[in-house]
This record gives structure tokens, C-alpha cells and sequence, in this order.
């Protein structure tokens, strides 16, 4: 009885955990000739062998919750409109991913696929920076969190005797560092720059969930089981 407590205990505590640090993607459709919104239009994301599909609600409106934070393509399908393929759609732990207007076009004779593509749009850039992957592979040190803020952040600075990160405006040793979740104790993590999804950055405005703090925030956010299937799937195909 004790172990099964044990593990229900163990259990519970992993999910909470996982979904803790999930996101998603919302947007809203549209007929591409009469702007009219279109309700009932099937949305959907493959994760892995597995499908995560909505509806879009009365208005045209759909959200997709539950995502792992990575890459998505996203799918739009409705009877008598070709389908719309949004590829390439980021989404990052605690955040809902927004899409602009989709417009599904009218299929006159045959219905054809349409492939667009996903334009990185933060809600609020002027209190969050976001590296991509992409990004990250092409910083020469990318495994030093401090060197790698600094390369593509402007108001992240090094002091050099110390190597001792600070944000601008913000007082010395006033930015705390989480790696899936986990608080740690400086920007010295050991993890590979491939293995790392994304980095947030929070300068001002800090997320409640993250306490009473005046100063910067790093989040980083490392590769899932499906984000590395995706790059082995995008790799065999060139």
C-alpha cells in the first residue's frame, strides 16, 4: 500500500510538473472571399504519432492547449475550402502562441493544399526577448548561457572579472536562471547548445509565478522527444 502511495505521489508529481510548462496556439478563420468569420473548421497538430485537433467555436475563434513547447505545423480543414498548412508555429512554456487571421480560400473545382508560413510574433516584446534553436546553433560559446545572452541581447552585459551576468537598469546578481522549470544557481548550466529549444528572457514585468523580482529572469527550455523526431524527419527529407 505504502508503494503504490509512493508512486501515485511520484506520478502526480510528473504530470504536474509537465503540464506546468505546456502551451498553445489560437487564431481565428476566415473565408477568403467573403471575410466572413467560419465556424466549425477543424485545427490540428501532430505530436508525434498522436493528433491534437479543435474546433473553431461560433466566431471562428480556436485555441489549442496542452502543447509541449517546440515547433508546429498547423492544419486548417474545412468541406468545400483547400486546406492551410501554417508551418514552422513556435510555442513557449506558460505562453498561448497567437496566429494572425487565417483565411481559407473557396475550392471551385478540386481542393488543393496551401502552405504558409509562420511569422514570429511576440505579445509583448518590449519585456521579453525569445532565442530560437536556429539562432542558438549559430553562436560560436553557445553552451555558455552568459556568452550567448550577451551575443544577442543588447541590454545583457558581462563583467569581466567575474563573468557575472546583470541586465541593464538592474542592480549586480539580480537575474535568476530556470532550466525546465528547475531554478538554478548561476548561467553555468551544462547543457549542449542542441539540446536547447529556446531561451526567454523577462527584463521587467517579471511573470508572477517566478516571485517578487525587480531584476531579469532566463528561462530555458530544452528539446523534446518530438522536437528531435521532427529534425531527424526534416533531415531525411533533404
Amino acid at each position: 500500500m505504502k508503494k503504490l502511495l509512493c508512486c501515485l505521489i511520484l506520478i502526480s508529481t510528473m504530470l504536474s510538473g509537465i503540464f506546468a510548462q505546456t502551451g498553445g496556439i489560437r487564431g481565428r478563420v476566415f473565408d477568403s472571399e467573403a471575410k466572413v468569420t467560419l465556424p466549425g473548421v477543424t485545427v490540428w497538430v501532430e505530436v508525434g504519432i498522436a493528433t491534437i485537433a479543435v474546433n473553431t467555436d461560433e466566431f471562428g475563434y480556436f485555441n489549442i492547449k496542452g502543447l509541449l513547447p517546440g515547433l508546429y505545423n498547423v492544419n486548417l480543414k474545412f468541406f468545400g475550402y483547400n486546406t492551410l498548412i501554417i508551418n514552422g508555429v513556435s510555442v513557449n512554456s506558460n505562453q498561448t502562441t497567437p496566429l494572425t487571421d487565417s483565411y481559407l480560400t473557396p475550392s471551385h473545382s478540386l481542393p488543393v493544399i496551401e502552405i504558409g508560413e509562420y511569422v514570429d510574433k511576440l505579445i509583448d516584446t518590449r519585456t521579453i526577448d525569445v532565442i530560437r534553436a536556429k539562432d542558438i546553433k549559430n553562436i560560436p560559446n553557445g553552451r555558455n548561457l552568459g556568452t550567448l545572452l550577451n551575443a544577442v541581447i543588447p541590454a545583457v552585459y558581462i563583467i569581466e572579472e567575474t563573468k557575472e551576468v546583470y541586465f541593464r537598469g538592474a542592480r549586480n546578481g539580480s537575474v535568476i536562471y530556470y532550466v525546465d522549470g528547475v531554478k538554478q544557481r548561476d548561467s553555468e548550466y551544462k547543457i549542449p547548445g542542441s539540446a536547447v529549444s529556446c531561451v526567454m528572457v523577462y527584463m521587467g514585468d517579471v511573470p508572477a509565478k517566478y516571485g517578487d523580482f525587480d531584476g531579469g529572469v532566463v528561462v530555458v527550455e530544452t528539446k523534446s522527444y518530438f522536437d528531435y523526431e521532427a529534425e531527424m524527419l526534416a533531415a531525411s527529407k533533404r
